[in-house]
């Protein structure tokens, strides 16, 4: 074999290296989507490789690329900062590159980091510039979508304001997010140290939070805790903390993480709700006692009027009327118990809540002492209201003399009557309010103020802080039970030292007309009105009730049966119904209630007399009694006036 022979295999295997070199290069190119590109500074001649060929999805065969050609394919927003980074690039003796986009066919785009280097002859003069262009666009949409992730995670945790902290060991590092930041009312980026970051929980919850993180940084215990925190400024919110281990690879414990969410809100809607059911029930038990309190003074009120047409004795009639006044004041506390449990009812006319407020200035002027300033503010042509003016006339009573006493030194009660139309803001906040139109009277006053945790229970029947004998704790749940029945709603703004404000909501009655409304206790006699020996059947559960009742009428021309439940009555009323004229039943009975009795006696006589009885607030449409009603306590003189009106209607 000569030389020539040897050459020439020489040559062939040194260019199948070189294909093979190449073809390894075009795979590597093509793994990392990385293409090569090569420009003569001097004629501008450009040759690319066949991955660049790929990323710009030409074709080799039939494209020949030109520097003015490749900025065709360049995005038109990039176009002249991309050809301004090349034509500078040979001035600069340094690597480049930048990022830009290429328009494809079909408008689709791609993302590209072309990176270049420029050589240059012996006398300095740019010769050729060798680059790569690499395919970045699943990392740039990849980076766009955690961009917007992160912008989304962002404003979620503004708004459930939910932050993330992390804590780095050995160091003990704490690294709080612009969230948690603004949480404690810290500028964002702020980054506190760990005893600094501790420092915002109160003593009381300190130690707590310390005890679990040594568990969560020594044994990994996980921990999620609601506590109270303090902020920068002072403010006291609520927060749920939950944290968790962090591990290597190895399972060594390298720091915690975990959030920070501001519950607040939460924990004031949970404590209204729960204040709301405490209330419910402490209503319910209000209602019972209140019933069964009224059972008892029934027949002590009956028999006092009873007694006092039989005693003459100077002392004993003294003494009959200081039991009639003990128990009138009683019978009046039950009713402000039933107006807290059951709510109120009255007359519901137009009212002019301004003018209820001007009686309400002179009563204060005239009994309050000097040194507190009244000052009524009545805004330009205030909304009518549908309600009671009595009943009105006792709310604002109640909140301006509950403002009296909280003001032992020189102070100023203001009230305020102006017409604001509810939007969404605090409709959402109280569960009673509704957008509309509202009138709303403020009762505000420079007193003492009350505490926080006192405010849960001010409405609560028989709570006050009031010293001893000075009040019952009724005042405010019985303005709370009225305001309500006028369908409205109160809010309370106070604290410790700055005084009160009370805002009492009232829908207003634009374009209502006067309501009416049946009120049996207008009427007053001047004599007892007496029966012409009618047959009264009277069913009540309770035997004091029934013996007095029995002596009552009797005395005053009627004759009696009795029954002790609605079973016995309709036993008693089978038996006689010819000649018994009319029925008083209780409405609260064991075995058979009174709405149940009164169904029952209409089943045999379809024009039965009834009158119904309770210690309860009449309802007169779920009693079944028609119009007619009596209270408990009733006292002689309501129970013959209703006997009188019973038998007066059906004789028309």
């Amino acid at each position: 074999m000569n030389d020539d022979t040897l050459h020439e295999d020489a040559q062939r295997q040194l260019a199948r290296e070189l294909e093979a070199e190449r073809a390894r290069l075009a795979a590597a190119q093509r793994a990392a989507r990385l293409g090569s590109w090569e420009t003569d500074l001097a004629t501008h001649e450009v040759s690319w490789s066949e991955e660049t060929h790929r990323i710009f999805e030409t074709d080799p065969a039939t494209f020949r690329p030109t520097h003015p050609l490749f900025l065709e394919r360049v995005h038109p927003l990039d176009r002249d900062a991309v050809n301004a980074a090349f034509l500078r690039s040979p001035e600069l003796h340094a690597p480049c590159s930048i990022e830009h986009r290429i328009s494809l066919p079909g408008g689709r785009v791609k993302f590209v980091e072309e990176r270049w280097q420029v050589t240059y002859d012996e006398h300095g003069a740019p010769l050729r510039a060798f680059g790569t262009c690499h395919d970045v666009t699943e990392r740039k949409l990849a980076d766009d979508a955690l961009r917007q992730s992160q912008a989304l995670l962002r404003i979620a945790g503004r708004t459930a304001k939910l932050g993330g902290w992390m804590i780095q060991l050995p160091e003990r590092t704490l690294t709080w997010s612009d969230e948690i930041c603004a949480i404690h009312d810290l500028p964002p980026g702020y980054r506190p140290t760990l005893e600094e970051g501790l420092s915002y929980f109160p003593p009381e919850h300190r130690e707590a939070v310390m005890r679990h993180l040594r568990a969560c940084e020594l044994e990994g215990v996980p921990y999620d805790l609601e506590l109270q925190k303090l902020t920068a400024t002072g403010r006291l919110i609520w927060v749920r903390s939950i944290g968790e281990a962090v591990r290597d690879g190895n399972g060594t414990i390298v720091g915690m993480q975990g959030s920070f969410q501001d519950i607040s809100e939460k924990k004031r809607l949970e404590a209204q709700f729960f204040r709301a059911q405490r209330m419910e029930s402490i209503g319910t038990l209000a209602g019972g006692i209140a019933h069964d309190l009224n059972n008892v003074l029934a027949p002590i009120m009956m028999a006092v009027e009873f007694l006092k047409r039989q005693v003459h004795d100077p002392d004993g009639v003294e003494v009959l009327d200081t039991l009639e006044t003990s128990a009138q004041r009683a019978a009046d506390l039950v009713k402000q118990v039933l107006s807290f449990a059951r709510g109120v009812e009255g007359k519901r006319v137009r009212i002019d809540a301004a003018t209820v407020l001007r009686d309400l200035e002179t009563m204060v002027r005239d009994t309050f002492p000097k040194h507190i300033a009244f000052a009524l503010n009545v805004g330009a042509e205030p909304w009518p209201v549908l309600g009671d003016s009595t009943q009105l006339h006792q709310v604002f009573t109640n909140l301006s003399v509950n403002a009296r006493d909280a003001m032992v030194k020189p102070g100023l009660l203001s009230i305020t009557v102006e017409n604001v139309a509810l939007s969404g803001t605090l409709t959402a906040l109280h569960s009673d309010a509704r957008p509309g139109n509202w009138l709303k009277v403020s009762v505000t006053d420079t007193g003492t103020g009350i505490a926080s945790d006192v405010q849960e229970r001010i409405f609560e029947p028989f709570f006050t802080t009031k010293e001893f004998g000075r009040g019952t704790g009724l005042g405010l749940s019985t303005t709370l039970a009225i305001v309500r029945s006028h369908g409205g709603f109160i809010c309370v703004d106070s604290e410790l030292g700055r005084g009160t404000r009370f805002d009492v909501y009232l829908p207003a009655a634009i374009g209502a007309e006067e309501g009416e409304s049946f009120d049996p206790h207008t009427r007053g006699l001047s004599r007892l009105p007496r029966g012409n020996g009618e047959l009264v059947l009277v069913v009540d559960d309770e035997a004091a009730i029934r013996s007095v009742a029995r002596r009552t009428l009797e005395r005053f021309g009627y004759k009696v049966m009795l029954a002790n439940d609605g079973a016995d009555a309709m036993r008693v009323f089978t038996a006689n119904h010819f000649d018994i004229d009319a029925v008083i039943t209780d409405m609260a009975m064991p075995v058979m209630d009174g709405t149940s009795l009164i169904r029952a006696l209409r089943e045999v006589d379809p024009q039965v007399l009834v009158i119904g009885s309770s210690g309860f607030a009449p309802e007169v449409a779920s009693t079944g009694a028609g119009a007619h009603f009596i209270h408990k306590p009733y006292t002689a003189q309501s129970l013959l006036e209703a006997l009188r009106d019973v038998f007066a209607q059906t004789r028309r």
